[in-house]
Order: C-alpha cells, then structure tokens, then sequence
C-alpha cells in the first residue's frame, strides 16, 4: 500500500535527529541502551535529548569496546518505561530523521514506542544524491562534510552527525532542477520510500520558486519519461570511428629493448624509473611472438614490470598496423591500473620517440552487457505502477547520475548492500538481448563503438571466452591477444563454457511466467497428480518443485 506523504518543509519545519545504540541489531532479542536526539530547524540547533537505558540484558565485550558504554552506566541508568513518554513528548509532531530510520524506528516499535511522523533517512539521502560516493555510513559521511562527530556509537554524537550531514545533503537535493525532484517524488509516491516526505516538502518549495522566478523554466530542454534531457545524454556519448587496417612494419627488438634501457624513452619521462632486464626479456620476447603470430607463455614475478613488458610492443604494433590489440585480465583492479597508471606510462614514452606524438594511441575499457544501464529497460521500469522501495531508490539514484556519466558503467557506482542493489539486475542490458533501439542514448552500443576505434582494448577474460564461444561480435576483429592473470583462465573457461541450474532458477523462470493462483509452480502439482509418468521422473519432478 502506498503511504500518502503529509507534507513539511526541510527548512522551515522542525525536524529530530535521532538515534540509538542497542546491545545487538535484533529488535526481538536485543534492548536499547541509549537514545540520543538532537532537535533543529534549519541551521539553528533548539534542544537536545540523551540517556542510557536499563536493559536485563548484559552487554556483550562488543558493544562494550564499540560504544565506550559500560555495565554499570547502564545498570544505574532509568528503566524505558519512564524514558518513552519523555522521548514522545520531546519528538512531538517533529520529522524525525535517522541513518538508517529501519533499525532505529522499528527498535521503538519494539519497545511499544511508535511515531506516525514525517521521516527522512540519511542513509538513502546519500545514496541517492552521491552516486559514486565511495562509503555511505554515517561515520564516512560526517568526514566527508567535515561534520561534527566526536563520539561514533554513542547516541548523541551520532544523532548530531546526522543532523549536520541532513544540513549539507539537503543544500545538493535543493540544487536539483524542479522535473527531477518531480520524478522522484512519483517514484515515492508509488512505493513506501522513506524520502518521500523529504520530496513531497522540496517539491513544493521548488515550484514555489519555479512560479516565483519563470525565467527559470528552459522551454527547449526535452525531458523524457526518466526525468533527464536525453538529447544531452546523447550527445556526451563518445564514439570513434573504426580503425582501418594498414600494411605496417615489423617490430624492431633493439627499439623496444631501447624504451626499457637506462638511457630510454621511460627513464627520461619516469623519474623512478629503474632498469629490469627480465622486463626486457618479456618485452623482447612479446615482440618476437608478435612478429612470427605465434603463442608466447610467460611467468613473471612480482617487480619485473610485466604490464609495460607488453604494453609497449603491443601499442607500437597497433599504432603501426592501425589494428586492434586486445588485453584481456582477470581483475577489476588490474583493468583500472592499466587504464589509470600504465597507459598514461606508455602514452609519455611513445610520443617521447615521437611514435605517439598526438595521442593516437586509442585505449579503452570494454566490459560485459550487465555492467552497462539499458535506459529502455530503466524507462520501463520507471513507468511501472508499483515499485518496492529498493527499485523506488535505485530509479532515483540513477537519475542523479545519468546527469554526468558518459559511459553507463555501473563501476562509477556505489550500488551499497545485497538488497539495494538487487533493481540493478532489471536495469541493465544483460537480458536485453532482443533490443528494439527505440532511438535511445545506448551505453553498451556506444561502449562497442569505441571499442571497434581503439587500438588498446583492456577487457576481461569473461568477454574474451563468450566473445569465442558466439564466434565474435562482442569484440572488434584482433590479431593479438594478451592475457594478464592467465592462470585464472582455466576456472573462467569452466565458468563459462559450462552452465549452471539450480531449483530457485527454475522456480523464479516459472514464477515469472504467470501470477499467484494461475502461477505454473501452483498448476504444476495439481497437472502431475492426472498425468500417467514414469515413476522416476515424478519423484524427480516434485522434488524439484519442493
């Protein structure tokens, strides 16, 4: 059921911070043992609450070194039963904001203490407006705003940081322009998010302000059904045109052993720079492979330099031949070191030997379909009557962020916990096999377009084995094929040469089929009980089905 959002302001109401430490995080076992509140309007702090509480129930060594709290502070603190009218009458018809509002006011109810008021919760707040923030807890987010958090894990001091970060969070959420806090609050208003409060009062305070100042309003910007200029979208999409193979030269062994030697390209452009002669031998040895087509397997030790060993011959024969060189890892963390350190190495030493001397050199990240946003099927979902809270806040945080990515990689995502980051799932083009190019802005096509211009293609092994097993499409024509961290080939190939089944992937197939009553996972009992099989394979049947 969807909750109808009663109306208040963010900056003219008041509002309560509020949090609590408790001896564990299950409100049916656990106690709290401290309630701390801070009362506020605007910037101007009116009142503060805090209290330990008496619990039965021992603290664990735990919470004990978490919170700083101790057994006899608690032992000799007042009972709930006289803090909770306290605490009602403290909080009063106030919003009350939390990080994390689940734990703490589902805690209260616990305790027989509920609230009926407006709420707000920081946690989403952050998430929603710091797309690729890096960390959203409280602690994270106070260091960041350089907010006031003395004590984390004792009421009173968290309860001021989230009073202080709601302050900074709130100034980004009013910079939103007047359609996108629209879209958001009709992605509240069709779920029960918790913003939704927060959205309905910055929705009217916006166009108050839109009325107050018409020429605000931009009559040439096209907003789609997703609450962003598409057209804008579209054109901060980079493509490159396709490279045109051409007749090139051997490469010379002396020219690439000269870039490593103690008088070459890298020293004179790297001031740590250090001669490694198995660098050398690597790169001597991957220039041979390249030269004569033929297979090349290399161990290599940590220091020797094995990236730049086969960076530098395969750009000098991509830039030679205007080909594609595709290098292939294991990990996300060695993709973006060579995105990030080596090829920026590489770039300096090339047009140091006036090989590269205008950046020709074209380098780019290709990944697999599920890492890339297909807007069509975020549009679809958009427009769903009913949304549950995760899809509501994810929708929203990808508004935010769809106004500055050029790529649609979710790796520029802080996609947070199990279950919040679930919706992505339905979000990008990994089903979207049978796309319909509804004229769109496309992530994955424009990440492939780049692709099929780039010299340098760094992927993983994952696309280069279903890139095999299609018989190509996924990856531009190459000829040369590198690949870091082979010794985790092995265990992709099983990965992904094989397939994996499972009872809950069968049952999740069948349950999206049909509904409820008329669900196939309903029929399919009742259907076997009248049909004459084998008796193996009935038992087989039902005890796939259970």
């Amino acid at each position: 059921m969807n909750k109808k959002n009663k109306p208040i302001s963010p900056s003219t109401d008041i509002w309560v911070a509020l949090d609590l430490e408790a001896t564990g995080l299950d409100k049916n076992k656990d106690d709290i043992i401290e309630v701390g509140a801070v009362k506020f309007k605007g910037n101007e702090t009116l009142d503060t609450f805090n209290t330990l509480v008496n619990t039965d129930i021992q603290l664990s060594d735990f919470i004990i070194q978490l919170t700083g709290i101790n057994q006899k502070e608690v032992d000799q603190a007042p009972k709930w039963e006289s803090i909770a009218p306290k605490l009602s009458k403290f909080v009063g018809d106030s919003g009350i904001i939390c990080h994390n509002t689940k734990f703490d006011l589902e805690f209260l109810e616990a305790a027989n203490l509920s609230f009926d008021n407006p709420v707000c919760d920081t946690w989403d707040m952050a998430y929603v407006l710091l797309p690729s923030e890096s960390k959203y807890s409280l602690q994270a987010l106070a260091e960041r705003f350089n907010a006031n958090h003395k004590s984390p894990h004792r009421a009173l001091s968290d309860a001021i940081a989230t009073q202080h970060v709601f302050q900074k969070l709130l100034r980004i959420a009013k910079q939103l322009d007047y359609e996108t806090l629209n879209e958001m609050l009709r992605l509240s208003n069709r779920s029960n998010w918790v913003l939704g409060d927060l959205l309905n009062g910055l929705s009217i305070e916006s166009e108050f302000s839109k009325a107050k100042n018409p020429a605000n309003k931009n009559p040439e910007r096209t907003i789609s059904v997703l609450g962003i200029d598409e057209e804008a979208l579209n054109k901060r999409l980079t493509t490159l045109s396709p490279l045109n193979p051409k007749d090139g030269y051997p490469l010379e062994l002396s020219e690439i052993e000269e870039i490593l030697s103690l008088n070459g390209a890298l020293s004179k452009t790297l001031s740590a720079f250090e001669v490694r002669n198995e660098q050398i031998e690597m790169a001597t040895a991957v220039a041979e492979a390249i030269n004569s087509s033929s297979r090349l397997t290399v161990e290599a030790g940590t220091g020797v330099g094995k990236s730049l060993a086969y960076l530098i011959p395969g750009a000098i024969y991509a830039l030679s031949h205007n080909k594609t060189v595709v290098i292939s890892t294991n990990t996300i963390n060695l993709q973006e070191q060579l995105l990030k350190n080596d090829v920026p190495k590489l770039h300096k030493a090339l047009a140091k030997m006036n090989i590269d001397s205008q950046e020709d050199l074209k380098c780019t990240l290709l990944k697999g379909r599920s890492n890339y946003l297909c807007l069509e099927r975020t549009a679809r979902l958009h427009s769903a009557e009913n949304l549950n809270d995760d899809e509501a806040r994810m929708l929203a945080k990808i508004m935010i962020w769809l106004k500055n990515t050029k790529t649609g990689d979710r790796e520029e995502l802080n996609l947070g916990y199990q279950a919040a980051r679930a919706p992505w799932n339905k979000l990008s083009s990994e089903t979207a096999l049978k796309c319909m190019h509804t004229g769109r802005p496309c992530f994955l096509k424009s990440a492939r377009q780049r692709a099929e211009g780039s010299h340098l293609i760094i992927t993983n092994h994952a696309l280069v084995l279903s890139d095999m097993v299609m018989g190509g499409g996924l990856l531009p024509e190459y000829d040369v094929l590198i690949m870091d961290e082979a010794h985790h080939l092995e265990e992709e190939a099983t990965k992904h040469l094989g397939f994996e089944i499972s009872n809950r992937m069968i049952r999740d197939h069948l349950e999206s089929i049909s509904g409820n009553e008329t669900s196939i996972c309903n029929i399919f009992p009742r259907t076997f009980l009248t049909i004459q099989l084998n008796e193996n394979i009935r038992e087989k049947l039902f005890e796939l089905h259970n």
